[in-house]
């Protein structure tokens, strides 16, 4: 039997009874098969803790795992058809929003921002974006892999903020030593010979 696509897996989803969802991830440029066709089991999505999600060229949600719910406090299901711009906020919309048109124009994309999520804290995060390409090459929409990298960038905050520090302390004990070896120079040139 072929893989199921999103819509297939969309509309059994809504029935009782279905065997476990099956998802479709972002494949690379030279895949031989379509975009669309490509499945991965979601437990595998949803054992990460990043935000990932297909999204079609209108940006409305086709898929989300299960992180949704941990950084927003949405069910994943009730974010499908959904817009971007609506889960996570006109500010990170306006963001992103260059950025998605690049992938929309088949182009992966890479970045880091801060974004002040319309629910939730603001987060550091690393974000990639990955065209969609039906079985024609056109692009269909694009995959999402945000990361949360904020205590990384506070890590490295701190790590700047000692390293100023150590610096500043080194350059106060730096000119005390000098101001010490000046009068020790002085003490001993004025000093008489024996």
């Amino acid at each position: 039997l072929p893989a199921p696509t999103l819509l297939t897996l969309a509309r059994a989803k809504s029935r009782p009874h279905t065997p476990p969802r099956r998802e479709i991830i972002a494949s690379t440029s030279s895949s031989v098969m379509p975009d669309a066709q490509l499945p991965i089991d979601s437990q595998i999505t949803d054992s990460l803790p990043a935000l990932i999600a297909q999204l079609d060229a209108e940006t409305r949600y086709i898929y989300c795992n299960s992180a949704y719910r941990n950084w927003f406090g949405l069910e994943p299901d009730s974010l499908i058809g959904r817009r971007f711009v609506d889960v996570v906020g006109e500010s990170v919309y306006e963001a992103a929003k260059p950025r998605i048109a690049q992938a929309l124009a088949g182009q992966d994309v890479n970045f880091e921002d801060t974004f002040a999520y319309r629910l939730g804290p603001t987060r550091d995060v690393n974000v990639h974006f990955t065209p969609q390409r039906d079985s024609t090459g056109t692009v269909t929409g694009y995959v999402s892999l945000t990361v949360d990298v904020s205590h990384q960038r506070a890590t490295e905050k701190r790590l700047l903020e000692l390293t100023q520090h150590l610096e500043t302390k080194v350059a106060e004990r730096t000119f005390l030593l000098n101001q010490t070896l000046e009068a020790l120079q002085a003490t001993l040139e004025g000093a008489p010979d024996s």
